[in-house]
């Protein structure tokens, strides 16, 4: 080593094995530098620490904390925040938090630390409680803070703090970062709220992998399998599906019994993405496969898996066996769980269910005496239910809770009228030695029973129950909700430890695929249905269920929410100060009449409303749905002992507060109902009484207080006016109770103007059912006569194409018969039979997109001809001879193959990027170039020799700044052109290693540079957003394009020094003819994100590549049009979407990188890949390869050795392969 005493050497070194492994070799390598008397700085800790994390080292972790107080940086807040994140990575969180509070000066990196912290060990609540903090603090949040807060928002299911997260963050103006929708995605969709989560993510401005991830994911939890299947087959489109995508999309097909699909996309996975299989997506395989009762092939899979099977497997399969009854493999798969979990009571628990179900109780015995001895207890469900912001927990057959009374008799209320339905219970699986009666009731008090008898009575009429469970829902319970949602006419959302289950009218979200319920009961409502049943029970009671209810904000309609996104509407708080809206009496009464509904109810149950009168999610009237505020309605029950949470960051706009405080609320007295009275009168006057400003506004509704109203309002809405006055009177006495305002006058006799308008508007609803009925139709049959047409077309081209392929195979062999003469006779079929298959077996795999090619391709030239060609020469169609051409040099090779691998001895250097590749002329020498901030040339015939630890270059030159491009002139062979990150471009003489021209006129980084084929004109694109020509002789530009946006590729002509192509940061490419720089010759239009590089195939044809994962073919020999928006063809299956990774182009054939790792080769009569090669990961310090799932590394830049079939390949590690088509 250079300089052992170096520190900043030492921390290159171990950030390199931190940050990508082996991590083990960072904690060996900061013991190597204690060793040697070298003092570690805050830059060292941070780095050593992270290795700690990511090996799980707890120990050397407490030993380098220990370093770190001897040494003074305990209070750095950079190291704090890694002892804070290496505890809790170990799962030490307590640890953690000890460091966290000896922090005195906590900046926004330490909150986020112990946040984070919290979040990763499960802690979510802790997590919460620390935001608040944090808020309280006067500490501003970050994207991460809100990530990580929402993130434990989900965790929970927590639907109330994480619509509260949700408003914060559209306050503040973070809802336009796609990391926090993606987390808001995450949060509603484990929260229950799939709708809303799909709406977020159709807003995302850019949807990557981990969006796409968390929606498929939300899908997948809730049961909606095809709406699963149909984002990935979109998500393929956009970006490239990971590993984790397929475990969303493996368990959207377990959970809805997708069977052949699951089959499908796990060969999709292995075959086509290449991606090694996990033990979750091997687990949900054999749960998929199990549960289809074949239990052979899916212990078979287990058996042949590349992995370990754990513990998550051998369970899918022991469940497997619980509901096929098979004893012998339930035996087998209990025996590996009792060497992997030897103490896990559930798995004992699930093979005496199937000991049971054979009849085989001595094996019951044997497994409860053998618990027994273990001391083993079965886990005990706990489900939770949150009413009114109150948590409520709820253990398996549970009298703690204070309305237990009350719980019972609902229990047993809805028990009747399930058993009057026909629900029968399933008590096979109580294993407790107890008579039958016992079994019965100890089913029926399982803890989410309990927990919905409590919300049934908690909650109004109709509205959903939310229930968290922490074990799987039983399968008696399973089938009971389901009675239960039919019976009470709601719906029941049950999230258990597998997914989510939605009860509603009698049926579950999940199709009972994951038990055999349908087996066991056949018909759920077999004898009644809720629709027959007496009214009456046999004591007379029955619990009446309101026809109409209005709910409260928490248990409104999603439907009716997502309505009002969709067709962004504006809030009730919005709608009511706009100055230009036009008073509808009706409209405003109706709005009035459902709030006065609302708090009726709110009342009816000893609620009193507060200041959120105007705060309800909705208020529909007849086909207009208005969200009514972004603050959710808080219903407070008047309980002392009720603990009530206020969430610290909820803001609530203090002008709008102080308009609905009532005169004895601001007094300092308590809020009452006769407060609520107070607020619709403000409410009243708000609907009927727009002011022109907000000075207006302000002043007019502080006028309230006193009974003070414009003269306009009494002159015109002389009834409303006064109602109003009755609400507002400063006696809460005075005013009328909730009661008296719903039977008064004033809204009983508008209701026959309100029904006639809803009759109408009834009637208009059901014509435009009818016409947009009718529209479907004809646009569907429209469609149908244009794919019937589209399909005649391509017969018809297929019949004539093939009797002309076939004519001219007959002219071709008779040609070859009649020459022949005295040579041998032409062989017909070829002598290497296997190359044939080959290509029949490429040809098959690719059939789909060959089949797309070709018909695009015919397509393009079915225009009819005006001359017809003479007859007495064979001739071709205008299609065949391209596609025939590209087809055979599709089938021509088959891989790419390494021919050699360049290693450099660049070991110190933070990075060796390659940004930039170039030939020489002669294919003789190859120039690299990089943010080594060197230009190294070497010798393509050495470097090919196998014998060499490491290629040392001919040439390698020092530069000042980082380079980003190099281009060797085409004329001269000692020149090559450099452009750098400070906006410097240079001409070096590479014999000399010295610059022989330098031009600084540009403002900022120059991205590109390149020769025309005139060697004295060079061209350069920059961040500056201009493209500047150079005479290099003269050392300064001759003439300037300038741009609004980045220019971040130029490219001249093969041939020609006339024209130039240039690609910006606007999507866009330009044509220029240099002869007039005033305008282009033509835009091409089509990418949608940066254009990163462009490449002449010929003089009239360039592809484009851009940061969208495409790459366009255009034809630009005709420019009368100044726009051209259709390329020839676009090439996708590499990924690209914020990296340069290269593109060459070699006698039709395109190279271009990918952020896979991966090279792609297309040939451009086809959209999809011909070839691919994948580069190992490369270790930063020792250069050797390993392998790589995370796709951290890519491919940075590629070049053909001329008009050949080899090209080379570097990647952003530095390591350089050269690759030969075969």
């Amino acid at each position: 080593m250079a300089n052992k005493r170096n520190v900043f050497v030492w921390n290159v070194l171990i950030r390199g094995y931190a940050w990508n492994g082996p991590f083990r070799n960072g904690i060996l390598l900061f013991n190597e530098m204690v060793k040697y008397g070298v003092v570690p700085d805050n830059f060292t800790f941070p780095f050593v620490l992270k290795a700690c994390a990511n090996v799980g080292d707890v120990g050397v972790g407490r030993d380098v904390h220990e370093h770190v107080v001897r040494t003074g940086w305990d209070k750095d807040v950079f190291v704090c925040a890694g002892l804070i994140d290496m505890y809790a990575k170990c799962g030490e969180v307590e640890s953690a938090r000890e460091v966290f509070d000896k922090v005195v000066e906590r900046d926004v990196v330490i909150w986020n630390a112990m946040m984070a912290g919290y979040g990763q060990n499960g802690c979510a609540e802790e997590c919460l409680e620390l935001c608040g903090e944090m808020a309280g603090s006067g500490v501003r949040p970050t994207v991460a803070t809100l990530v990580t807060a929402i993130s434990s928002c989900a965790d929970m299911s927590d639907l109330v703090h994480g619509r509260e997260l949700h408003g914060y963050s559209w306050r503040q103006g973070f809802d336009f970062q796609d990391k926090v929708k993606t987390a808001l995605v995450d949060m509603y969709a484990k929260s229950g709220s799939v709708k809303v989560a799909r709406m977020i993510f159709d807003r995302l401005m850019e949807k990557r992998v981990v969006s796409y991830n968390a929606m498929i994911t939300g899908y997948a939890m809730h049961g909606h399998a095809m709406e699963a299947l149909d984002l990935f087959e979109k998500m393929t489109y956009d970006t490239r599906p990971d590993h984790i995508t397929f475990v969303g999309v493996l368990s959207a097909c377990n959970h809805g019994g997708l069977l052949n699909k699951g089959r499908e996309l796990f060969d999709l996975m292995i075959h086509e993405y290449k991606i090694t299989p996990t033990v979750q997506h091997y687990s949900s395989m054999v749960d998929l496969i199990g549960h289809y009762g074949r239990l052979e092939e899916a212990y078979d899979m287990i058996m042949n898996m590349t992995i370990t099977p754990d513990s998550g497997i051998w369970g899918a399969l022991l469940n497997s066996c619980k509901i096929h009854g098979n004893v012998e493999l339930g035996e087998l798969a209990l025996e590996k769980l009792i060497e992997l979990e030897p103490d896990e009571a559930g798995n004992y628990v699930i093979m005496s269910n199937i000991y049971a179900q054979a009849g085989k109780y001595e094996g019951v015995a044997k497994l409860r005496e053998l618990m027994t001895n273990k001391k083993l207890k079965k886990d005990i469900a706990c489900s939770r239910i949150k009413v009114n912001k109150k948590e409520h927990v709820f253990l398996t057959d549970d009298r703690s809770h204070p309305m237990s009374d009350e719980i019972n008799e609902e229990l047993q209320r809805v028990e009747k009228l399930m058993n009057e339905a026909g629900y029968v219970p399933n008590i096979a699986p109580v294993f407790h030695d107890v008579d039958d009666d016992e079994k019965m009731r100890m089913v029926r008090r399982h803890s989410e029973r309990l927990a919905i008898a409590f919300g049934l009575i908690s909650t109004p009429p109709k509205s959903t129950l939310l229930i968290r469970n922490t074990l799987k829902v039983c399968e008696d319970c399973h089938v009971a909700i389901k009675f239960i949602s039919k019976i009470t006419e709601r719906e029941i959302v049950l999230r258990d430890v597998n997914r989510y289950h939605h009860f509603k009218e009698g049926s579950c979200s999940c199709g009972d695929c994951w038990t055999n319920d349908v087996l066991r009961i056949g018909v759920e409502f077999r004898r009644k249905t809720v629709g027959d049943m007496d009214n009456s029970s046999e004591t007379g009671e029955q619990r009446p269920i309101p026809a109409n209810t209005t709910r409260f904000s928490g248990d409104t309609n999603r439907d009716h929410l997502v309505h009002s996104w969709e067709t962004k509407d504006v809030s009730l708080r919005h709608w009511l100060d706009n100055p230009e809206r036009v008073i509808d009496g009706l409209e405003c009464l109706h709005i009035f009449i459902q709030i006065v509904k609302i708090v009726s109810l709110a009342h009816s149950q000893g609620i009193v409303v507060h200041n959120d009168v105007t705060s309800t999610q909705t208020a529909e009237f007849k086909g207009s749905c208005l969200p009514l505020d972004e603050t959710r309605f808080e219903a407070d029950a008047k309980q002392s002992e009720e603990k009530k949470h206020v969430f610290p960051m909820k803001q609530i706009l203090q002008m709008e507060t102080n308009w609905y405080t009532s005169p004895e609320e601001a007094a300092g007295g308590q809020s009452l109902c006769a407060s609520d009275v107070y607020r619709l009168g403000v409410l009243l006057f708000e609907l009927y009484y727009p002011c022109s400003s907000p000075e207006e506004k302000n002043a007019t509704m502080s006028s309230l207080r006193h009974r003070l109203f414009p003269p306009e309002l009494h002159f015109k809405w002389p009834k409303e006016a006064f109602f109003c006055l009755r609400l507002l009177h400063p006696d809460p006495s005075s005013r009328p109770n909730i009661d008296e305002v719903l039977q008064s006058e004033f809204l009983s006799e508008p209701r026959e103007s309100l029904d006639e308008r809803e009759a109408v508007i009834e009637l208009e609803e059901k014509i435009a059912e009818q016409e947009l009925l009718l529209e479907f139709l004809l646009m569907l049959q429209q469609r149908k006569q244009e794919a019937f047409d589209h399909l005649r077309r391509d017969v018809s081209f297929l019949s004539s194409d093939l009797q002309e392929v076939t004519n001219m195979q007959a002219s071709i062999r008779s040609k070859g018969c009649s020459s022949s003469g005295s040579r041998k006779r032409i062989k017909t079929l070829p002598d290497d039979q296997e190359k044939v298959v080959t290509k029949s077996s490429r040809v098959v795999k690719n059939f789909q997109r060959l089949e797309t090619a070709y018909f695009m391709s015919r397509h393009k030239t079915s225009k009819p001809v005006g001359k017809q060609l003479p007859t007495n020469r064979p001739v071709t169609s205008g299609w065949m001879n391209p596609f025939l051409e590209g087809l055979s040099k599709y089938m021509s090779v088959s891989k790419l193959k390494v021919k050699a691998d360049l290693k450099q001895g660049d070991l110190f250097n933070s990075s060796n990027l390659v940004c930039s590749l170039s030939f020489d002329r002669d294919g003789e020498y190859f120039a690299t170039a990089g943010v080594n901030k060197k230009i190294k040339v070497f010798e393509y015939n050495s470097v090919l020799k196998e014998d060499q630890d490491i290629h040392f270059p001919l040439v390698e030159i020092p530069t000042r700044s980082k380079l980003s491009s190099i281009c060797w002139n085409g004329y001269i062979k000692s020149q090559i052109a450099s452009s750098n990150f400070e906006g410097v471009v240079q001409v070096w003489d590479v014999t000399q290693s010295q610059v022989s021209v330098e031009m600084r006129e540009h403002e900022r980084r120059v991205w590109s540079v390149d020769f025309a084929a005139d060697p004295k004109l060079l061209a350069s694109g920059s961040d500056d957003g201009s493209v500047k020509l150079w005479n290099i002789n003269q050392g300064s530009s001759i003439g300037t394009i300038k741009t609004k946006a980045n220019v971040c590729c130029v490219k001249f002509p093969t041939d020609y020094s006339n024209f130039l192509a240039f690609g910006s940061a606007d999507h866009k490419v330009y044509y220029y003819d240099l002869r007039n720089l005033s305008v282009p010759l033509c835009t091409l239009v089509g990418h949608k994100k940066t254009v990163s590089y462009i490449r002449f195939i010929d003089s009239t044809t360039l592809v484009s590549s851009s940061t969208d994962n495409t790459l366009k073919l255009w034809d630009i020999s005709d420019t009368t049009s100044h726009i051209l928006d259709n390329p020839l063809q676009t090439f996708t299956g590499h990924a690209n979407v914020k990296n340069f990774v290269g593109l060459s182009v070699s006698e039709g054939y395109i190279a271009t990188g990918s952020e896979t790792n991966e090279v792609f080769i297309y040939h451009k009569a086809f959209p999809m890949p011909a070839l691919s090669y994948k580069f190992n990961t490369t270790d930063p310090i020792s250069g050797n390869e390993v392998d790589d799932n995370n796709n951290e590394q890519f491919i940075s830049s590629v070049c053909w050795r001329n008009q050949s079939s080899t090209l080379v390949a570097a990647n952003s590690m530095g390591n350089i392969k050269v690759l030969e088509m075969v």
